[in-house]
């Protein structure tokens, strides 16, 4: 895509961003192309828009990646409906593409194992990250989080592993792993920290 339609969405120009970006998908429809526009929906607070585009992503591609499922169940999620983000998430599971430590889903189950215990069970949470954690995979990047989560390695370690390809894949990184910080603290009742770290997640976000 020619026209950087992020920085067009970031300036204000939020309809002529999503024209390019609606272009660009319905043209070529990649996998970034996908996520581009979803996650621009998301980013925009068109949470109904995000969710009949990934619905609809699913549906023509099913168990095809499970980032897809990912961000319907958010897209739910943002709507305040979390029993239908768990089951989208959950869909998700057995997708043919997802991170290489296939943890990617399972983390986000955890996080709502947290956030509404009673609607998602942490030990369901922790047993398919357990289950993951069995493969050598589990040394790749996500992995480290749920290795983390899981009590196997420590902050000191976690962070360690954080170092990626690039500054900017470090950053993100980091930021991944600030959030998952801010869920265990959260399961922990430590709101002190779970807040700063919370707080430290949304700063960077907004860059």
């Amino acid at each position: 895509m020619s026209v950087d339609a992020w920085a067009l969405l970031k300036a204000g120009a939020k309809d002529e961003a999503l024209r390019h970006m609606k272009e660009a998908y319905s043209q070529e429809g990649t996998s970034s192309d996908i996520m581009r526009l979803g996650v621009a929906y998301l980013w925009t607070e068109d949470y109904l828009s995000a969710l009949k585009h990934f619905v609809e992503v699913n549906e023509r591609y099913p168990k095809h990646a499970d980032r897809f499922y990912a961000m319907a169940g958010s897209s739910q999620w943002c709507l305040e409906k979390p029993h239908e983000a768990v089951k989208a998430w959950r869909e998700g599971l057995d997708c043919q593409y997802t991170d290489s430590a296939r943890v990617t889903l399972p983390l986000i189950l955890y996080f709502a194992s947290v956030a509404r215990p009673t609607i998602c069970s942490i030990g369901d949470a922790e047993r398919l990250l357990t289950d993951r954690a069995k493969s050598n995979r589990i040394q790749k990047w996500p992995g480290p989080i749920a290795q983390f989560l899981l009590d196997q390695i420590d902050e000191d370690g976690l962070r360690r592993k954080c170092e990626g390809f690039n500054d900017r894949d470090t950053a993100l990184r980091n930021w991944k792993a600030d959030f998952y910080l801010s869920v265990a603290e959260r399961s922990r009742g430590n709101a002190g920290r779970y807040s700063e770290l919370l707080q430290k997640c949304r700063m960077i976000s907004e860059h």
